[in-house]
């Protein structure tokens, strides 16, 4: 049995080389190209061996061809023809042969790359411009978070209101744009400037989840921030109109890191922001573990002397408190400053009113009766 296998198999075996001689043959095609330039070489070879063959002007401009005679494959025959050219030709699918130079230059191995905005470019180099901000930047910018780098862009419309003045009748929609962070660029609103996160679309906040919270990630989690700052909606949508924010999350982290943050401002505004990461690494895989946690005062106009009132005077200014209130002021007109001026008040009582020249109250604090050399209100 074991015998009637071998010859079995031998006999495939000559088989098969007697079918693979007639095929090598059959490639094989009779050549004659003169020595001359390469490209008109080239463009002969391409007719006599039936085949295709891809290369640009510039590739052979200059170059000369030794020629090719004989019967060969058109494989064999391409190396011939390039010979002393510094060029080689590959196969890139049947019948279709491709030119280049080899790189004479050392390759370079990345340890990683890292693709972005797959839907942005094919190839090149964009032509929209692009914000990145990686790590570094980030902490140099000195803000306590992503989402306060993000708003004092100067494309970014972050608004001017404060934390106070903010939730004041301004959500009637209860979309949560007031207390969430958001990207509006070019002011088109938050809606229109598309937020992904590793490349993916983030959840809306609020009950209508027509933006993104910026402020709901950790900021120490942050590898870099890439901003296109320029309309996208033929890629991603109508809610990339203003452009796209693409956050990028660090893959791993070896260690613990710890943050405290502390700032104030004159009269209030007490900002702490606390963060903590953890994370490890192993052979086959990494993990961590952010959080963080800020917590922000408003800060009052009454809690700072120069923003108390308008009255303006002891800064060197001028005095835009109005003239009108309750009980009530005698003002006059002053000719030089072309505005009515506040001369006396009534004394705030529980009546609100004053009974005589001795309930009203002047800009020094003197009632009409005590000011020598003043008229009565009324002369006033």
């Amino acid at each position: 049995m074991n015998r009637f296998n071998l010859l079995t198999g031998a006999a495939v075996a000559a088989c098969l080389s007697t079918l693979a001689a007639p095929a090598a043959a059959q490639n094989e095609r009779m050549f004659d190209v003169p020595p001359g330039a390469l490209g008109e070489a080239l463009t002969a070879f391409a007719t006599q061996a039936d085949q295709q063959i891809l290369f640009t002007p510039q590739l052979v401009d200059g170059l000369r061809s030794p020629g090719v005679t004989g019967r060969l494959t058109p494989s064999e025959a391409l190396e011939r023809l390039l010979e002393g050219s510094g060029l080689e030709g590959r196969q890139i699918r049947p019948g279709v042969f491709a030119l280049r130079r080899p790189a004479l230059e050392p390759v370079t191995e990345l340890e990683a790359l890292v693709v972005t905005g797959t839907l942005l470019v094919s190839s090149g180099d964009l032509a929209s411009p692009v914000v990145t901000l990686d790590r570094d930047e980030l902490d140099r910018r000195g803000y306590g978070t992503v989402a306060e780098v993000l708003a004092a862009l100067p494309q970014n419309y972050a608004g001017t209101s404060t934390p106070l003045t903010q939730a004041t009748g301004a959500d009637v929609g209860t979309s949560n744009n007031v207390y969430a962070t958001g990207v509006n660029l070019r002011g088109l609103g938050p809606s229109a400037t598309l937020v992904l996160v590793n490349g993916r679309r983030l959840a809306g906040t609020g009950s209508r989840a027509e933006f993104a919270d910026i402020s709901a990630l950790p900021s120490a989690a942050v590898e870099r921030v890439d901003v296109l700052l320029d309309g996208a909606s033929a890629l991603y949508g109508a809610d990339a109109v203003a452009g796209v924010v693409n956050v990028i999350m660090r893959r791993s982290y070896d260690g613990q890191e710890s943050r405290l943050r502390l700032a104030a401002a004159q009269g209030g505004a007490e900002d702490v922001q606390l963060s903590h990461l953890a994370g490890r690494r192993w052979a086959s895989g990494s993990a961590y573990l952010s959080y963080e946690h800020q917590s922000a005062n408003g800060l009052s106009a009454s809690d700072r002397a120069y923003t108390a009132d308008g009255d303006l005077r002891p800064f060197g200014g001028t005095d835009h408190r109005i003239f009108y209130s309750a009980p009530g002021n005698i003002v006059a007109f002053d000719p030089v400053s072309s505005a009515y001026q506040v001369l006396w008040g009534i004394r705030p009582a529980p009546g609100g009113t004053a009974q005589g020249p001795g309930g009203l109250l002047g800009r020094g604090g003197q009632s009409p009766v005590a000011a020598p050399g003043r008229g009565s209100p009324a002369g006033a």
